[in-house]
């Protein structure tokens, strides 16, 4: 795909309208009030593409899906896991209404992302997720107070 790159715009740009249709029918039957985002853009150590491959994949289609469904009145909840540290700016200038799941496993700081952008766009999580299985059940609470003074 790097060396036909408009492969990937087409079908980019293909997956985005289809949603949009998508979005519009369900809007018909007003049933739902938004969409969670869930494609994940990081590893635990660093973004899955370069910041220029984000800049023209991503953020393109993902600001023109989120305007779109803004339009409809829907909310949007962006989901990746890992550290999205240095994307965060770039996934904030798409406008979500929220960004999940902030992962501490990440290296995500909450109380510098919330100092950054909490007057921005709502945060959700921050919650060591891997303490549901390892953890104990106070492992857990601990982890869900700590993540609730933060934010």
């Amino acid at each position: 795909l790097y060396e036909e790159q408009h492969i990937l715009h087409d079908r980019a740009k293909r997956q985005t309208e289809n949603s949009i249709k998508w979005a519009e029918r369900f809007k018909e039957g007003g049933l739902i009030d938004g969409f969670a985002l869930c494609s994940d853009y990081c590893f635990n150590t660093n973004p899955f593409f370069s910041i220029d491959l984000f800049d023209e994949y991503i953020v393109p289609y993902l600001s023109w899906i989120i305007r779109e469904y803004r339009g409809m009145g829907y909310y949007t909840i962006k989901h990746t896991d890992g550290n999205i540290m240095p994307i965060l700016s770039r996934l904030v200038d798409c406008k979500p209404d929220a960004l999940h799941s902030l992962d501490p496993q990440g290296g995500v700081s909450l109380e510098e992302v919330k100092r950054l952008y909490g007057d921005k766009v709502c945060l959700i999580g921050n919650v060591n997720c891997a303490l549901l299985q390892t953890g104990t059940d106070e492992d857990c609470i601990e982890d869900v107070k700590r993540s609730l003074s933060q934010g």
